[in-house]
């Protein structure tokens, strides 16, 4: 009986050993799983980090990249607004932000159009704007001068400057226009054609009855058919203009037709823009 009760005793010290042994088993396997999880959490969370950080990475490349375009192309068009060449329109149209539209009217693109055929005209009459001072330009045209009778600025009879909506910024142009009064070049013979051309302060301004373009056409000639496409395109911008602040269209003409006849044609002075030669 003795012996019986032992081997129960004995048997039963087993039975609680093999539960302690399971039960650490368990918590080992329950420790092991959570530091598993949190292996892999912690993975994903330096996952997610780096994408994030490479995610920041790409934007502040790409924002770089944005804004040194940006930087260019506003090099480009400062570039294309100061010089006239044959392709500064395209340039324009390239690199400069689209002109803003004033209330009712859209002409700003097609005045741009007409100052670039002004100053497309005016090279072809009087030549390109000056190069820059102490450029290597202006330096070879020391060494070499052009034709000296070739004018640098020409006085053109009864001159239409473009109409613009009110408080409207004028639109850029590379032809700068003087009143001749306000040059002090009144009274001298250019206007009429009377004087060819004279020489003031060393440098030669010619009448536009006298600056030939092309044979047997001068540049008060050519300037006919600009006058008129400008003339046009003046009364289009302030019907539209007038259109969108009129209640009637007789009141939107009335209107056109009073700031237009303020518009008086003047005897101006025709030269490149300081800024073309800067």
């Amino acid at each position: 009986k003795g012996e019986k009760g032992g081997k129960e005793l004995l048997l039963g010290l087993e039975g609680v050993e093999k539960e302690v042994q399971e039960a650490e088993e368990a918590e080992q396997k329950e420790e092991a799983k959570a530091l598993e999880q949190a292996a892999r959490e912690a993975e994903q969370r330096t996952e997610e980090r780096e994408e994030r950080e490479a995610a920041e990475r790409r934007r502040q490349r790409k924002e770089r990249a944005k804004l040194e375009e940006q930087r260019e192309r506003k090099q480009e068009c400062g570039q294309c607004l100061r010089v006239w060449s044959p392709s500064a329109l395209q340039c324009v149209h390239q690199s400069c932000p689209p002109p803003s539209k004033s209330k009712g009217d859209a002409g700003d693109e097609q005045q741009l159009e007409l100052n670039f055929q002004l100053a497309s005209l005016l090279h072809a009459c009087i030549g390109g704007p000056p190069p820059p001072k102490g450029s290597p330009q202006s330096l070879q045209q020391a060494q070499h001068p052009s034709d000296p009778l070739s004018p640098q600025r020409v006085v053109v009879r009864d001159f239409l400057l473009p109409w613009k909506p009110p408080l409207a910024k004028a639109v850029h142009a590379w032809v700068k226009v003087q009143w001749v009064e306000a040059a002090g070049l009144a009274g001298l013979g250019l206007r009429s054609g009377q004087t060819p051309s004279l020489v003031l302060g060393g440098e030669r301004i010619g009448s536009a009855a006298h600056v030939m373009c092309r044979p047997g056409v001068t540049i008060e000639e050519e300037l006919k058919g600009l006058e008129a496409k400008q003339r046009k395109l003046n009364r289009q911008r302030a019907l539209r203009y007038y259109s969108s602040v009129s209640t009637t269209p007789e009141a939107a003409r009335r209107k056109a037709d009073t700031a237009l006849e303020r518009l008086v044609p003047t005897d101006a002075v025709l030269g490149w823009s300081s800024l073309a030669a800067a």
